[in-house]
């Protein structure tokens, strides 16, 4: 919350605050934690009594976001910065040159009567004045580069932003604004000539090279998958991620309806996966396209991530560029003719566990969405053996870093070869369990065994934990000291 000293409180609030319970951020202006004063920034404001117009890149960003969280104003009368918090957020308030003359029918009130946003090509226009007085504060060129960087990376390809530039000048014909939409072109052929591509060719190559890896593989073929494994996909593909839950707990969350648990959005996670898992494994995703394509896999991320709609853009592709470490995957602007490109590398494909693999480092590389790439590559790429009838490929815990290691040679090096090793052998291991025991015995078997949860030996799939080396469960026998387990 936000607090404001008055009279009749100023004495309480000094109170809490020395006793280390509110933060005060300003004069006469406190919160409970610092993160406060960007989520009731708007009551501070008002309360501040700040008139102006929302200037610069607040006037682009504004509200939806703030970047480097400083918001821009322009004023009639003062030049003046306000921090709050130890320069956690910052407003500029800078007086309006005489060189702006601001079309007030492209200005309207927002959330306070004081503050007028503008339209949206207006806000544009407005930062490609000469006088761009914030801009000359840092570096001008590089300011109105990241301004057309952020407003257009979003678009799917380069005829939605011809269209966009296209709605841009009829705009400044109408504002009077030529000479800033000639300065804002300059800038944006500039931008586009050095950084836009209308694929991630370097992506395309990597999905050839996956191709031509994948065809001199060869692999064999196992029986059905039973409808056992389903939870455990689903389990370890969401340990993978970080949703970690005793395998007793979430057993108890996916089959047990009376189940109360405390981390609610985890639970879902683990729900919203077995319940996709389940869905595909009865009746499959068909497709014959890529439009049928992209459609299923957004169906999908609705389903699988829905329940973090406040967080994240759910069955909608980013609208921000994400990174792994060092690592930058595919920018908004090229998700779509990227994922054109390696659909149909993936359609000349013929085996289905070549396309299960390629399919999953696909979107796993791509990362089209805020969240849960790697749990709906996963579910894809088992998606591609349900076709068939084939076993799925589950990745265990104990597994997690040779597979994620796997997964960055791929991204880094450009080389497939470890990631489709690791999946091979995923799957062989896979292969050895008798899935068709109840689950309380396959439970029991991971328990004891190092293949799956518990990696004593330092060793993916060998031997049992127990000092006693013969199984109890029936239908499971060992070969020998460094063996893979399987059916007797």
């Amino acid at each position: 919350m936000v607090y404001f000293s008055k009279k009749v409180n100023s004495d309480k609030l000094t109170r809490k605050h020395r006793k280390g319970l509110i933060k005060k951020i300003y004069r006469g202006i406190y919160v409970d934690k610092i993160s406060d004063i960007e989520t009731y920034i708007e009551l501070i404001i008002k309360h501040l009594n700040i008139n102006g117009t929302v200037y610069y890149k607040s006037a682009i960003e504004y509200p939806k976001f703030v970047t480097e969280n400083t918001l821009y104003i322009l004023t009639n009368n003062i030049n003046k910065k306000i921090i709050f918090g130890d320069n956690y957020f910052r407003i500029e308030l800078m007086k309006i040159p005489k060189s702006i003359i601001l079309n007030k029918r492209e200005l309207s009130p927002s959330w306070n009567e004081n503050i007028l946003l503008p339209s949206l090509h207006y806000g544009i226009l407005l930062n490609f004045n000469k006088s761009n007085i914030f801009a000359k504060r840092a570096n001008k060129n590089l300011a109105c580069e990241l301004i057309i960087k952020n407003t257009l990376e979003s678009f799917k390809d380069i005829k939605h932003i011809e269209i966009y530039m296209k709605n841009i000048e009829v705009s400044a014909n109408k504002f009077d604004m030529l000479n800033e939409y000639n300065n804002l072109k300059s800038y944006f052929k500039k931008y586009f000539i050095e950084n836009y591509i209308e694929y991630d060719e370097d992506r395309v190559i990597l999905f050839n090279l996956l191709k031509e890896q994948l065809e001199q593989t060869s692999f064999d073929s196992y029986s059905k998958t039973n409808k056992n494994i389903l939870f455990y996909e689903a389990y370890f593909s969401n340990y993978i991620e970080g949703t970690e839950f005793e395998i007793d707990e979430a057993e108890s969350i996916v089959f047990n309806p009376k189940h109360r648990y405390e981390r609610h959005k985890d639970g879902h996670d683990i729900i919203s996966t077995y319940n996709i898992i389940l869905e595909l494994y009865n009746t499959p995703i068909l497709f014959s396209n890529y439009e049928e394509f992209v459609n299923a896999l957004k169906i999908t991320h609705v389903k699988l991530m829905g329940h973090r709609a406040d967080k994240i853009l759910v069955g909608e592709f980013k609208k921000v560029a994400n990174v792994s470490g060092s690592l930058k995957f595919v920018l908004p602007s090229q998700i779509n003719t990227t994922f054109k490109k390696g659909y149909e590398i993936y359609a000349t494909l013929d085996n289905p566990i070549h396309k299960a693999i390629f399919i999953h480092l696909l979107i796993a590389e791509i990362h089209p969405f805020d969240d849960g790439n790697g749990r709906i590559s996963r579910i894809f790429m088992n998606n591609e053996l349900s076709k068939v009838n084939a076993l799925h490929i589950v990745i265990p815990t104990v597994f997690r870093d040779d597979y994620i290691t796997a997964l960055k040679g791929f991204s880094h090096q450009h080389n497939p070869k470890p990631i489709i090793k690791a999946l091979i052998k995923a799957y062989k291991i896979t292969a050895s369990i008798d899935w068709s025991l109840k689950r309380e015995n396959i439970k029991k078997f991971i328990y004891d065994n190092s293949g799956f949860e518990k990696d004593t030996n330092g060793i993916w799939g060998v031997k049992p934990t127990s000092k006693n080396k013969s199984m109890s469960i029936t239908g499971f026998a060992e070969i020998g000291e460094n063996k893979i387990l399987h059916k007797s």
